[in-house]
């Protein structure tokens, strides 16, 4: 008994037709016949031999014995063991559905009842994701930085029904995306795993992101900072944003983009930090909580700085791709696609706007804030996006309560200290000194600055709130300093410490994604010693912002409405 195997066929679109004939010849019946364009990165194409982006891929059913035959003739007539060819696999099948589905698959080929074989353990399996149009690139960056070489993606039109569309979690009667990955058995789980963990609302703000700046130079890196400034105001946590975002975006900076690995890794860590700035912003409401000051005028006044620091990588990553010479990587996506792609990440974006609205309009606490978007996340993910499923609750429960416990842990050892340093008169002796050595506000804001940006290097910025504003506070409110632009500037010194040697977080954060990744064109070892030089035009960048920020207040208080 012959077992049964899917054949898959890829090679340049100019060579289907002597394809087609060698089938023929062989009794073999092509069932689908399509385009695709290769996603393998360079050096995955040369070795497979798959040159050329536009490519013709065919399916077919065949047996053991058909398949013998047709190898040898694949070899000896069409060359496929020339680079440039093209390349022919066979998948093994297993429970076709019975002998219909049997017939219609081989069609005319001499089967009986019964052929369908088990799947046996393999090298190789052919993984095929569905996706709607756009979202291939967040695809194959998943699944590359889980191990996969590449794959080859089919452009088609859905015609199945509702139900279809809502088992598969795609609409089916627009335009959509089939990708072939071509991975090895005990890859399959990883890269799957990975492919779903990134199809969220991170994927979707991505996409966006990428078909509104991705065709200009250095875009998928400009991406990087916008969604990062999106994603920020949806978690409030710069390392949460670097470990959401990175294993999507630092690929694709440097398969797509043509970065350098410690540039993209940098560049992810330090448009993550800003995280905290744009608001809603967990540094705020701690800086709040401290010093009385208003949850959501703090909100409103970290908007245009938030945007200053963006705006300020932006500028270095024009200079890195004028001195690299990188170009832009992608076409310029119509505005249908972007109204398409803006559609899909609405409930994503919808997120901070509830948060704020809800808070400036008092119609929650900032508390009470938290609980909502927790609901709202999880009402997305799981009922809207879909993405979400309810065996995942218990691992998202055990990271929450990790991650909580952890930052309990520092607020409460940081809240003693600060506790011990009023008790002991530390607190009053520092604000005492600060205003002898300063004299005036800009030599204190000045003062400040150099305390914040070392004491980031060093703590994490909700400790460093703790430690520092209540010493700080009263010295600013003596001096005429409008208590919202002095927490906007101790937060946006925070922000840059995340990315500051030797202990910023958000660089081991990036360095921990990057030694995940595989399949990526630059295999240079991300290190803190890489990632330290590749940072620091950044980090000047930054300071230079925060040096408007810090002497220009309107920055911070313009849109406080005359509060």
């Amino acid at each position: 008994m012959s077992t049964l195997f899917l054949l898959v066929t890829i090679t340049d679109r100019r060579s289907t037709d002597a394809f087609l004939q060698l089938y023929e010849s062989h009794g073999v019946n092509v069932s689908l016949r399509t385009v695709g364009s290769g996603t393998a990165v360079r050096e995955t194409l040369a070795t497979l031999g798959l040159e050329k982006t536009e490519k013709a891929v065919l399916l077919a059913v065949v047996t053991e014995d058909t398949w013998k035959a047709v190898r040898t003739d694949l070899r000896r007539k069409m060359r496929i063991d020339v680079p440039g060819t093209g390349i022919a696999f066979t998948v093994p099948l297993s429970s076709i559905g019975g002998r219909r589905a049997l017939m219609f698959l081989t069609q005319h080929q001499p089967l009986t009842l019964k052929e369908e074989s088990t799947l046996k353990d393999t090298r190789y399996e052919l993984l095929l994701v569905i996706a709607n149009q756009g979202h291939t690139g967040t695809i194959m960056d998943a699944a590359r930085a889980a191990g996969a070489g590449g794959g080859t993606v089919i452009h088609a039109k859905g015609t199945g029904t509702d139900l279809v569309r809502k088992f598969f979690g795609v609409s089916i009667a627009s335009e959509q995306e089939m990708v072939f990955i071509l991975a090895r058995s005990e890859a399959k789980k990883p890269i799957m795993k990975a492919i779903m963990a990134k199809a969220g609302i991170s994927s979707r703000l991505v996409a966006f992101a990428d078909d509104c700046v991705g065709h200009r130079r250095g875009g998928i890196a400009i991406v990087a900072v916008i969604v990062a400034c999106f994603f920020g105001a949806i978690s409030g946590s710069g390392p949460a944003t670097v470990a959401a975002l990175g294993i999507i975006l630092i690929p694709a900076m440097i398969n797509r983009g043509g970065f350098s690995a410690p540039f993209a890794s940098a560049m992810m860590a330090t448009a993550s930090s800003i995280a905290i700035v744009i608001p809603p912003s967990i540094a705020f409401v701690v800086y709040a909580s401290i010093t009385g000051v208003s949850v959501g005028d703090m909100f409103m006044g970290g908007w245009i700085p938030g945007i200053m620091m963006g705006l300020s990588l932006v500028i270095i990553i024009m200079i890195e791709c004028r001195k690299k010479g990188i170009q832009a990587s992608k076409a310029k996506s119509s505005w249908g696609q972007r109204w398409k792609s803006f559609r899909e990440a609405f409930w994503g974006f919808l997120m901070p706007v509830i948060i704020i609205g809800g808070i400036y309009g008092g119609v929650f606490t900032p508390t009470e804030a938290a609980a909502v978007s927790v609901v709202y996340g999880l009402v997305v993910g799981v009922f809207i996006y879909r993405e979400v499923k309810m065996k995942d609750m218990i691992d998202i429960l055990v990271d929450s309560g990790k991650t909580t416990g952890g930052i309990m842990l520092i607020i409460g050892a940081a809240t003693l200290f600060s506790y011990v340093c009023t008790v002991f008169g530390i607190a009053q002796a520092a604000q005492a000194l600060l205003l002898e050595i300063s004299g005036n506000k800009y030599i204190f804001l000045l003062i400040v600055n150099v305390i914040f940006l070392i004491a980031g290097c060093f703590v994490d910025a909700n400790s460093a709130m703790y430690i520092f504003i209540p010493i700080m506070y009263p010295v600013a409110t003596q001096l005429g300093i409008d208590p919202v632009h002095f927490g906007v500037i101790a937060t946006v010194n925070l922000a840059i410490g995340q990315v500051t040697p030797p202990v910023g977080v958000n660089l081991f954060v990036a360095i921990g994604v990057s030694e995940k990744l595989q399949g990526l064109r630059d295999k240079t070892k991300v290190t803190i010693v890489s990632m330290s030089k590749a940072v620091w035009p950044q980090i000047v960048a930054c300071i230079i912002a925060l040096l408007l920020i810090t002497y220009v207040p309107w920055f911070s208080t313009v849109l406080l409405f005359g509060k």
